[in-house]
C-alpha cells in the first residue's frame, strides 16, 4: 500500500514542507531516464497515477500503459528533440528521414517550409517557456498533414511528455523541461558515437550482409527454376491507368488509319498503272472497275475517319 500526497495537491505539498522545485526536477529525470536510457517509460502519467511519499521520494501507480523504444528510435527521438531546440527544419527532416517515414509521395520542400513556420512560431518565445509536449504535438500535425508515419510509441511518448510538462508547471512554474533534456540527449549521442558501439553496430551490420551474400545462390536458383517452369509473373503498377489506355487507343486508331490510307492508295495507283498500260479502260460486267472502287474506298474511308472522331479518341 502506497500512501502518499497527489502530486497536483500543491497546498498540502506545501503545508508539509515539500520542496516542489526538487520533485519537479525529479519528475524531469525520472521521465527521461525511462525514456532516453531504459528505453522503457510509463505511457499514462496523469495526476492520478503519481504520489508524493516522504523525503520528496515520487511514486507510479498504474502501469497499464506503458510505452517502449528501440535503441534506434531512443536516438532519433533525441535528435528530433535537439533539431527542435536548434530550430533546425533540414535536422528534422534528416531524423524523419533515417526513420524511414518518407516516401516518394512526401513533398519534402514543402514539408521543410511549413517545419520553418512552425520554428518561427517559437523564434520569439524564451527558451524556457517553450512548452515540450506542446511544441511536439505541433511537429506531429505538421507531419500528419504530409502523411509522415509517426511510429505509434513516439506518439504515445509525446503524449506523456504533455500530461508529464503541465504537472511539472503546476510545481515549479520557472522549470524548463527543453533544457531538462538537453544533457540526456548529449549523452546518448556520445554513446553513439562511441568507437565501441560504432564497431559493435558494425559487426551486426557485417552479420547481417554476410547472411545475405550466403544465401544469395540458394534464392538465384530458386529464382532460375521458376524462370524455367514458366512461373514468374511480373506485377507491373501503372499510375493514370485509365490515361495510359486513351492514349494506347488513340494510338491504335491512328495506326489503323495509316494502314487504311496506305491500301487505298496502293489500289489506286495499282489499277491506274495497270490501266495504263494496257491502254484499257478497267471494267467488269460492264461497270469501270477504277471508279466504282474509288467511290468504295472513299466511302469506307470517310466511315472510319467519321468513327474515330466519333470516339473522340482521334
Amino acid at each position: 500500500m502506497i500512501k502518499g500526497i497527489k502530486v497536483t495537491h500543491i497546498e498540502e505539498l506545501d503545508e508539509k514542507s515539500y520542496d516542489r522545485e526538487l520533485i519537479a526536477a525529479r519528475l524531469a529525470d525520472s521521465m527521461f531516464t525511462q525514456v532516453l536510457e531504459y528505453g522503457f517509460f510509463h505511457g499514462d502519467p496523469h495526476p492520478g497515477n503519481i504520489y508524493i511519499l516522504p523525503d520528496n521520494v515520487i511514486a507510479y501507480l498504474d502501469f497499464g500503459m506503458v510505452g517502449q523504444l528501440r535503441e534506434d528510435l531512443k536516438y532519433h527521438f533525441a535528435s528530433l528533440l535537439i533539431n527542435l531546440q536548434q530550430g533546425s527544419s533540414k535536422g528534422m527532416i534528416k531524423t524523419f528521414s533515417a526513420m524511414d517515414l518518407l516516401d516518394e509521395n512526401t513533398d519534402v520542400p514543402q514539408l521543410k517550409y511549413d517545419l520553418e513556420c512552425l520554428i518561427t512560431k517559437y523564434y520569439d518565445t524564451s527558451f524556457n517557456e517553450i512548452k515540450m509536449g506542446a511544441a511536439l504535438a505541433d511537429v506531429f500535425a505538421v507531419a500528419y498533414r504530409h502523411r509522415v508515419r509517426i511510429p505509434t510509441e513516439i506518439a504515445i511518448l509525446g503524449k506523456a511528455i504533455l500530461t508529464m510538462e503541465e504537472i511539472i508547471k503546476k510545481l515549479d512554474p520557472g522549470f524548463s523541461v527543453m533544457k531538462a533534456v538537453r544533457p540526456f540527449g548529449e549523452k546518448l549521442f556520445k554513446q553513439r558515437l562511441n568507437p565501441k558501439n560504432i564497431l559493435s553496430r558494425s559487426w551486426d551490420d557485417l552479420v547481417e550482409n554476410m547472411e545475405i551474400i550466403r544465401d544469395l545462390p540458394k534464392d538465384l536458383k530458386e529464382i532460375a527454376t521458376t524462370v524455367k517452369k514458366g512461373r514468374l509473373r511480373f506485377d507491373i503498377n501503372v499510375k493514370e491507368l485509365q490515361t495510359f489506355l486513351q492514349r494506347l487507343d488513340k494510338i491504335s486508331n491512328r495506326l489503323s488509319f495509316s494502314i487504311i490510307l496506305l491500301s487505298f492508295s496502293i489500289l489506286m495507283v495499282g489499277l491506274i498503272i495497270g490501266t495504263a498500260i494496257a491502254d484499257k479502260q478497267a471494267l467488269l460486267f460492264r461497270f469501270p472497275v477504277i471508279e466504282i472502287g474509288s467511290i468504295i474506298a472513299t466511302f469506307m474511308f470517310l466511315f472510319m475517319i467519321f468513327s474515330i472522331f466519333r470516339s473522340g479518341r482521334m
